[in-house]
């Protein structure tokens, strides 16, 4: 889970505030084990905003689930807890956790 925002952001502030950094989107990002990241554009970045060019954005906030397949869930710029946990939920049953993990313990076990 990508945040892109910056410190002139107004609507990046907010939505950290009342969403990102709640109990509730904290569990749901321990419960689908989704790493959140900060992509920090304050000084307009410019790999940063190649990234937001891939997402077909051309300003903050954005927010990106990235899945193992290289595709992207994009979340709109305005968000909530239920959305937020909803969108990591669905991304957590299309990609279990658990077939990974079996891979990588697979994997392992060649060696």
């Amino acid at each position: 889970f990508v945040d892109y925002t910056a410190e002139w952001c107004v609507n990046c502030k907010a939505n950290e505030k009342a969403v990102l950094e709640t109990d509730t989107v904290r569990a749901a990002l321990e419960e689908t084990r989704v790493l959140p990241v900060k992509a920090d554009w304050t000084n307009e970045d410019e790999l940063i905003g190649g990234e937001l060019k891939k997402l077909g954005r051309s300003g903050i906030p954005a927010y990106a689930i990235y899945l193992p397949d290289g595709s992207f869930d994009l979340l709109p710029e305005v968000i909530t807890e239920a959305m937020v946990v909803e969108r990591l939920r669905a991304a957590a049953a299309r990609f279990p956790v658990e077939q990974y993990l079996s891979l990588e313990q697979a994997c392992l076990a060649q060696k």
